[in-house]
Formats: structure tokens, C-alpha cells, sequence
């Protein structure tokens, strides 16, 4: 078995020489040696027999090129080039021009600005993305094509290759409901969600599409733990936004009784609240974080995967630590999605001082629901839109009973989603820490180093700090550093609790140990810390 990657770099070749017997003068040909040939007086095309051509002219070795025969002064751009080495000194054929592909003249190579239009149309075209991205929700999961893959189905908000039936996900919460569309162009085949508002108060969709919009987007290709947000609409009436609240598969032609918005409406998002809904990436197949922790056992998810979820997972959010918060961070909102059972990803993280972790693990986990979040991209804040709101004559007490409760400046629970709390988001660690607990009661702990690290990490964290009632679900935020022995108090504490772990000797042979077969790894996948974009190299295999 042969392993191998695409990016693997082309052999340099070899400049090809033409002669000056191989100018074709029959055409008009506009070739740098149409002159130098005709005062030689080559005035006939090479017969394709490949006898000599029919001239008092001396013939040149067809290897050759008439450039080498000019001195340094007659050596002229752009057909001929001077070299000037060490040991020789020669005019030869400019590295610009090549024989066609009758081989009987020259002709330039493709300029640089041509070569991008061509990559720009290949990237465009559904075969070559199908070639490259077999599976959507793949690509998308790292990051890779996913601009050609939303371009290919025209950012997908428009529904023009949209296919039914629309299928529910999952069941009706407090806040909404969820359904997947599915959408194929030429043989291709891709998933967004349609979320919709189940109540005038609940979570404010709106303002979750300009979290995703404004911010989220902004990073999709930074970090491999967020989905993209496509779309924002509102239904036509009721009638509509009930024929797409039902259980059973919907047919696609509902999808009419949606009206795409371009621009923000503050008025109209307060006054129509329950009939927003937006559009989001999906990716199929993926689970949440609360599905792989309930199954009553030390399973091998939380042994030896559940560690390096979090250290994904609390990167990003420490990155972002000043200009975002998720506050909403529980285990129903991390899906995780395996793109091959039973294969494994080759995780490469590049830290600023530049060190590098590399770690194995099957799992990419997304965070979704954007609704509580705070954020400010540098212009946009959630502040602002605040401000917005509470200027708009139909959001009455600044959209407080349309679903803007969590943006008021009065912090509840540890929550004003208009300012950031770096300790809010480990109630992620938290609620895992009581799932496991509980559901695990009684049974022995696994012995497995990466699980004691786990077990370790869950038990270090202060969640709940001076907050009333069940600490489960906020704290006050805490910027104490990590310091080994300590409390963990932050997402910065996390990832540095975490980077720490998964470096020691014992966690990087039991995670080798667990992932050892070549044959199973399905490719190598590159996030940096100083601002450049992910990059995913897949492994063929012939």
C-alpha cells in the first residue's frame, strides 16, 4: 500500500530548446525568431517526415536553440536570456517560452495572472470540487474548499439547489426548531439547517445570524470548532411558519414561505420575533458531546479522546478570550463529527514561540448556537447592536421580552452577553465533570494515563463562583492564571492546563499506542496560532 499526498511538489523540469530549422514561417507567426530565420533563410516548415528542411541554410541540431548562438550582446529579451555562471558563460532560450504542441515553434508559457484563472475556474467547477472534496461535510469540517463549496451552491441562502424532503433534527426544544435541507448540484450534495424560533421570546435569531455573520465567519478557517452561518429570513405569515414547524418530512417547496432579508430590520425583528429563522452550516453525521458521554461506561471516547476535545476546543476559546464569549458552552452544544469510524486525524498545532503539539484523534468538534454569545469584531459589538436595539421604536425595553433578555447590561447567572466573562465558558468541563460523575457512580476509575490527566483536569475546575441558585449554569469571571496545583478559573487556565498535559512523555506514547497504524490515518490537519489559515492535507491511498 502506497501512501501519498497531493500537495507532494512536482519535479523541476528541464527547459526545452527550439531550433532555429523548428520556426514555423508557413503561418503568421509572430514568434521573437521569424526574423533571425528569415535572414538565415529558412523560409519552409520542417516536414513532418523529418527530413531537412528545404534550405541553403546549415541545419542546427534540433536540441538545440538558436540563442546559443548569439554573443551577450545580441542575446535580447524576452526570447534569449544571458547566463553568467562560474564556469560558463552562454545565451540560451528565455525559461519564458516553449516549443507548442506541433513542436515546430515557440510560444510563451502562461503568465501567473493566467494560471489564477484557470485554478479560479477549476475551482468553480462541480467535478473538480467532487474530485477533491468527495464528501461535503468533510471539506467543511476542516476548513477545506469550503469558500468553492459555498460559491458552487450560491451560499446556499437562496435555496436554488435545495431538494427534498426537509427532515426534522432532533426534538422540539424551548427555543426552536431544527430542520435539515439538503442541496445537489450536478452530482454534488451538501447540508444546511433551518432554525426557527418556537416563541415571540425566545433567543432572538437575528441577533444569533449576526454573531455568526459579524464574528464566527470571520474565523471559520482559523479554527476548526465553528460552523458557518449562511442566511437570515423571516416567514411570510404564520400559516407558514406552521406548515414548517411539523414533525414529518416537509416538502421543499415550503421553503417558498421564506423571505430572504439582505439587510437588519431592527423594528421588525422585535415585532416579528417568533418568525425569524436562519440558515447555518451542517455537518452530517456529527453527534454532541452529551450522546458520547451517556453511555453508562468508560468507553474509549472518554479514556483516551474526551482530553484532546478540550484542548481543540479551549484553544480557540482562549485565542479569542477578549473578544469572545460563548455563554451558552454545555454539552448539547459541541457536536463532534468523525469523518472516518474507526480511521484518526494527525492534529498539528503551531504555537506563537513556535512549537509545535501534534497529538491523534478521530474527532473535529463544532460548537454551535450562537444566540447568548458576546462578541466585537473591532466594529460591530454586541454593545452596539444593543444600543441599536434599544433605539428602535417595536423593541420595547430593548428587546427584553423578544429575546434579547441575556444582552442587558445586568449580569444574570454571570451573563450580559454585551460584555465578555473568560470563565463562563468551562461550564462545558463542568457539566461533563457532573454527567460522568453521576452516570459513573460507584464504578472503578479507569488506570489509563490520559483518563487520570482527564479526571484531574474535570476536578480542578471553579465553577458557580458568587452565584445564587444552581451554580451548574454561570460564574462571575475569574483572570487568575494557571498555576500548577491550582484552580482553574478560565479558558486561558484551560488551554494552558491542557497544553502542558498532552505534552508529558506518558500521554504522547498512550496516544501513539492507541493510534498506531499508518494505514489508518486519514490525514494531517494544521492550525496556527499566529493568524494563518487551517490547512488540511488528506492521505490517498492507491
Amino acid at each position: 500500500m502506497v501512501l501519498f499526498s497531493p500537495q507532494k511538489k512536482p519535479k523541476k523540469q528541464t527547459p526545452i530548446m527550439v531550433s532555429l530549422e523548428s520556426v514555423d514561417l508557413n503561418d503568421d507567426d509572430t514568434s521573437p525568431f521569424y526574423e533571425l530565420a528569415k535572414e538565415r533563410g529558412i523560409s519552409k516548415r520542417p516536414p513532418i517526415s523529418g527530413k531537412p528542411p528545404l534550405s541553403s541554410a546549415k541545419s542546427t541540431p534540433r536540441s538545440g536553440s538558436i540563442c546559443n548562438k548569439f554573443p551577450k550582446e545580441e542575446c535580447n529579451p524576452p526570447a534569449c536570456e544571458y547566463v553568467e555562471g562560474e564556469k560558463r558563460h552562454y545565451c540560451r532560450m528565455s525559461r519564458k517560452y516553449k516549443k507548442n504542441a506541433r513542436g515546430n515553434s515557440t510560444r510563451r508559457i502562461k503568465t501567473p495572472e493566467a494560471t489564477e484563472k484557470i485554478k479560479k475556474f477549476l475551482k468553480g467547477n462541480p467535478r473538480v470540487i467532487k474530485a477533491i472534496c468527495g464528501n461535503s461535510s468533510q471539506c467543511i469540517s476542516f476548513g477545506k474548499m469550503t469558500t468553492e463549496i459555498t460559491n458552487l451552491f450560491k451560499g446556499f441562502a437562496g435555496f436554488e439547489y435545495a431538494v427534498g424532503p426537509i427532515k426534522s433534527i432532533g426534538p422540539l426544544s424551548n427555543n426552536g426548531f431544527v430542520k435539515q435541507i439538503e442541496y445537489l448540484r450536478n452530482g454534488y450534495k451538501a447540508f444546511a439547517i433551518l432554525k426557527s424560533s418556537i416563541s415571540p421570546d425566545s433567543d432572538n435569531l437575528i441577533y444569533e445570524y449576526l454573531v455568526g455573520e459579524k464574528f464566527i465567519n470571520r474565523y471559520i478557517k482559523k479554527f476548526p470548532c465553528f460552523v458557518e452561518t449562511y442566511g437570515r429570513y423571516f416567514y411570510k405569515s404564520n400559516v407558514e411558519w406552521t406548515k414548517m414547524n411539523s414533525t414529518y418530512p416537509i416538502h421543499i417547496s415550503n421553503l417558498n414561505g421564506l423571505e430572504l432579508q439582505k439587510s437588519v430590520d431592527f423594528n421588525r425583528t422585535c415585532r416579528e420575533s417568533k418568525l425569524a429563522s436562519i440558515l447555518i452550516q451542517h455537518i452530517s453525521g456529527a453527534k454532541s458531546v452529551a450522546d458520547l458521554t451517556s453511555s453508562g461506561t468508560y468507553d474509549n471516547f472518554i479514556k483516551y479522546n474526551l482530553l484532546y476535545v478540550f484542548f481543540i476546543i479551549y484553544q480557540a476559546l482562549a485565542s479569542l478570550s477578549k473578544i469572545f464569549t460563548h455563554y451558552d458552552l454545555h454539552d448539547g452544544n459541541v457536536l463532534l463529527y468523525e469523518p472516518a469510524p474507526g480511521k484518526f486525524i494527525r492534529y498539528y498545532y503551531h504555537l506563537k514561540r513556535g512549537e509545535i503539539i501534534e497529538f491523534n484523534c478521530p474527532f473535529v468538534p463544532k460548537i454551535i448556537d450562537y444566540g447568548r454569545s458576546f462578541f466585537d469584531n473591532g466594529n460591530v459589538s454586541s454593545k452596539t447592536i444593543y444600543d441599536k436595539l434599544c433605539k428602535a421604536a417595536n423593541c420595547v425595553n430593548c428587546g427584553k421580552d423578544v429575546g434579547f433578555t441575556w444582552l442587558a447590561p445586568i449580569t444574570f447567572l454571570g451573563i450580559s452577553s454585551q460584555k465578555k466573562n473568560e470563565s463562563h465558558d468551562l461550564r462545558l468541563v463542568e457539566e461533563i465533570r457532573l454527567r460522568i460523575n453521576a452516570i459513573l457512580h460507584g464504578q472503578a476509575k479507569p488506570t489509563q494515563n490520559t483518563y487520570i490527566v482527564l479526571d484531574r483536569f474535570l476536578n480542578q475546575i471553579k465553577y458557580g463562583r458568587r452565584i445564587s441558585g444552581n451554580k451548574r449554569f454561570g460564574t462571575k469571571e475569574n483572570l487568575d492564571a494557571y498555576v500548577r496545583g491550582r484552580r482553574i478559573s478560565n479558558v486561558t487556565a484551560a488551554y494552558d492546563y491542557l497544553k502542558e498535559a498532552i505534552k508529558t512523555p506518558d500521554i504522547i506514547a498512550e496516544n501513539s499506542s492507541q493510534y498506531n497504524n499508518p494505514a489508518d490515518k486519514i490525514g494531517d490537519f494544521h492550525i496556527y496560532e499566529d493568524g494563518r489559515d487551517m490547512e488540511y492535507v488528506p492521505i490517498y491511498r492507491l
